[in-house]
């Protein structure tokens, strides 16, 4: 009886898998074309926009150090940025900071520290919200421009999508965009392998998330739902966007065409763990009934996965065994397929500039199809993270440790710095 019921379950978990794939990306699909028609229009009105981007030099590597100067050069040339305002830390050396008419850098010293707690009428606020108040403080005194595009400057922007969501926030509210890991390395592969795990939501609006690297909000709204000042009583500021969005019913546009080149931000094991715990970590602290589906999901999948190899050691040799086993591989085919259609995705944003990636930003083909080949069987992976995360009491973010701690009853999560 046990066989049947495993089998019958393994069936319908397939046929789970396959709807949830072709719906998802059907929409991703969708969204591309509507933001091609976007550019390609002539009637739309061009949006000046604000660039703020805030930065910690001092621990960049030389690697992200060209990508952000490359970024600078693709935005300061365009005709629709009104200004870059690029916020540094006291210690920071801005002489790598090109200079040049529209680009602004403001230093966030001790001073400044508290004159931003004393407006925002707090006392704690967290290392890179800092960065994001000051510069959209000062974006916003230009009276000209009509939106604030948010980017981190360890990756590179694609300069095309300079170009759309000029042309495309006036018709949206909130544009966002993704990061990829360059696959020139194993890290760019394990990197990816986790990161990715967000275009697999990106479809639907509900699971859709805003990615701080890549943000594009409409001037209106940044003052009608005072942004800046959630920001001050936040943790995450790209988390904090999504949840106000998402509580006045306010739609997130995915633009799959605004995908950013990033290097992988750690070397070892050990970073590469303490990132991921912290990539999911804020899904658990702003959404933690998305957590715990996403948990189920990844629990589910993998059990499906591990089926086979359980049915084998019970000694069943019977039809429902190799039901099982033809399912699981189909799990890992579909797995392989989306991480095929992941890079894919990378590939055709980038070939809107001339067709080409800048060679220092080429993937290679070894760790293309290595990061396909863990795509394919990245379920259990991402269930050691989520319960991970479970246990854990204490997170390291941006340099400095917060404690996590549960509020009444409801057990809802909050974080103070320990």
């Amino acid at each position: 009886m046990l066989p049947e019921i495993l089998a019958i379950y393994s069936v319908l978990a397939v046929l789970a898998n396959i709807a949830h794939y072709i719906s998802n990306w059907r929409a991703i699909e969708q969204g591309i074309e509507t933001l091609e028609k976007t550019l390609r229009s002539g009637g739309v009105r061009e949006t000046k926009i604000a660039v703020v981007c805030p930065c910690r030099i001092n621990r960049m590597e030389p690697q992200e150090i060209s990508s952000f100067k490359k970024s600078l050069e693709i935005i300061e040339s365009k005709p629709q940025v009104a200004g870059i305002y690029i916020v540094v830390e006291e210690e920071d050396d801005p002489s790598i900071i090109p200079r040049a008419r529209k680009i602004q850098v403001i230093k966030i010293d001790e001073r400044a520290r508290k004159h931003i707690a004393r407006e925002m009428s707090t006392e704690q606020i967290y290392g890179k919200t800092q960065a994001l108040i000051a510069g959209t403080i000062e974006a916003l005194k230009n009276r000209e421009v009509g939106a604030i595009l948010y980017i981190d400057c360890d990756n590179m922007v694609n300069p095309a999508s300079i170009d759309i969501v000029s042309k495309a926030i006036s018709e949206h509210e909130l544009i966002t965009g993704y990061r990829w890991y360059t696959l020139k390395s194993v890290e760019g592969v394990l990197y990816n392998v986790v990161s990715s795990i967000a275009f697999e939501g990106m479809g639907y609006y509900r699971s859709r998330i805003v990615w701080g690297g890549f943000m594009c909000i409409r001037r209106d709204l940044i003052e009608r739902y005072g942004i800046v000042y959630r920001w001050s009583r936040e943790f995450a500021d790209d988390a904090a966007v999504k949840k106000v969005f998402s509580d006045n019913n306010r739609r997130i546009t995915f633009c799959p065409l605004c995908i950013s080149l990033t290097p992988p931000p750690g070397r070892t094991l050990r970073e590469f763990w303490e990132w991921g715990s912290r990539q999911l970590f804020i899904i658990k602290l702003y959404t933690p009934r998305g957590f715990k589906l996403l948990l189920l999901g990844y629990l589910l999948l993998t059990i499906a996965m591990a089926l086979p190899v359980a049915l084998y050691l019970y000694g069943d040799a019977s039809i429902y065994t190799y039901i099982v086993t033809l399912a699981a591989a189909s799990h890992i085919a579909i797995g392989g397929v989306r991480g095929w259609r992941h890079y894919s995705l990378s590939k055709r944003s980038w070939s809107m500039w001339r067709g080409v990636v800048p060679e220092e930003l080429v993937d290679k083909k070894i760790y293309i199809a290595t990061y396909i080949a863990l795509n394919s069987i990245k379920a259990p992976l991402i269930l050691a993270f989520l319960l991970n995360l479970y246990r854990v009491s204490k997170i390291r973010w941006r340099g400095r440790i917060y404690c996590i701690k549960k509020k009444g009853e409801s057990g809802q999560i909050a974080i103070e710095q320990c």
